[in-house]
């Protein structure tokens, strides 16, 4: 089997319509969104909390994208894959062409082959002949706290040769929450990172969406058609449109292609999102995040461990006497954001940190990262001190 690699990168971008102005259909989502869809399972292991699905479509819609965590704002109104390979063979998540594949249901496990948190679920188009594995990967500790990176292997089930397949995603982002109650997005496009990104007009959180590997092909504003013809052109057709023109509540594609596909063969797109205090701090977590994707895209992949106990800290963020519980017990340690030891507990399933390192000292306010570790496997939780 051959395969090609590319890959996609999501930061979060305005919602929006053509550069005429939206006209976008109102937020309800439409009978059939996220189709098939059997299952959910949420990153919570750095500041971005997602809630993903087993089908392409990150839930579909609503609530899925918190930022910054603990206490963060919901960044994100809905979002779905589309991969096509003509104007009449396009899976779009939008009209419910994705299910879940038997057994396929979405997993999240602590750790994962090669990160803190990692999932894997797997759904299909019968109608069309496309095969979908998804992978997607969380860290705890900076700098790569900030994202969640998605991988899909498409497989071509379909029987025939493809030329001309695309895969991208559109993408409502509500960056402060707003969901449509005000008209305050605006989106442009970083030509040296291959990223779309938003921001609202009275806030410093940017988010983006952008390509880290293969063949970069349109970013495009707007909702598109309704129809599969017009949606595949959308993503087919090489542009990049122009910055916004005014605020408004704005929507945008970020598509790769063409790549021909024979009958049997896959093909790989990995794409993160990523949330940022201002677009420099986005565009640092971004190129954090494509330093990531080398190592965990050439790692060999590997079965999921489940993960070591239910974990919980709280509150977070937390002044000394941070509540942590473990079920069922597990050894647990605290760590700074270089992954030393600052406080070490045995085993427990409830202990609490007063603050201090194991030397009895007050550690400084800032990040830690509390693990916990049983046979041999791990769960990890970021944490904030206050002081």
């Amino acid at each position: 089997m051959n395969h090609v690699g590319i890959m996609l990168f999501l930061l979060a971008s305005p919602a929006g319509m053509a550069q005429s102005g939206p006209t976008q259909p109102g937020k309800t989502p439409a009978a059939g969104i996220a189709g098939g869809q059997d299952s959910t399972g949420t990153h919570d292991a750095g500041r971005l909390r997602l809630t993903i699905d087993d089908n392409g479509g990150q839930q579909g819609w609503r609530t899925t994208a918190f930022w910054p965590e603990p206490g963060g704002i919901d960044q994100l109104y809905w979002q779905w894959l589309l991969i096509g390979w003509s104007q009449h063979s396009l899976a779009d998540g939008w009209d419910g062409d994705w299910a879940t594949s038997p057994g396929g249901g979405l997993a999240i496990a602590e750790p994962g082959a090669v990160a803190d948190e990692e999932g894997l679920a797997r759904f299909s188009s019968a109608a069309y002949g496309i095969a979908v594995t998804q992978r997607s990967y969380a860290w705890a500790a900076p700098p790569d706290d900030d994202y969640v990176i998605f991988s899909y292997t498409i497989t071509n089930t379909s029987g025939s040769d493809w030329e001309s397949l695309y895969v991208g995603h559109r993408t409502d982002f509500d960056v402060g929450g707003d969901h449509g109650a005000a008209f305050t997005d605006m989106s442009d496009f970083d030509s040296t990172r291959d990223m779309g990104y938003m921001w609202d007009v009275g806030l410093t959180t940017h988010a983006g969406l952008a390509l880290l590997e293969g063949r970069f092909c349109a970013y495009r504003l707007g909702w598109g058609t309704g129809a599969d013809s017009g949606n595949y052109d959308l993503l087919s057709w090489p542009m990049v449109e122009l910055p916004t023109p005014n605020p408004d509540d704005w929507c945008f594609w970020v598509s790769s292609g063409p790549h021909a596909l024979a009958a049997g063969d896959s093909v790989r797109v990995a794409y993160v999102m990523a949330i940022g205090d201002g677009l420099a701090d986005l565009q640092a977590n971004v190129d954090a995040a494509r330093v990531r994707w080398q190592q965990v895209g050439l790692a060999p992949e590997r079965r999921l461990q489940p993960p070591a106990c239910r974990l919980l800290v709280r509150p977070n963020p937390s002044r000394p006497g941070l509540t942590i519980e473990c079920e069922p017990p597990a050894a647990v340690a605290v760590l700074d954001v270089q992954g030393r030891v600052v406080r070490r507990f045995g085993e427990a399933t409830h202990v609490s940190w007063d603050g201090r390192d194991d030397a009895g000292r007050a550690a400084a306010a800032g990040t830690y990262v509390v693990l916990a570790t049983r046979g041999g496997v791990a769960a990890r939780r970021a944490v904030v001190l206050l002081r």
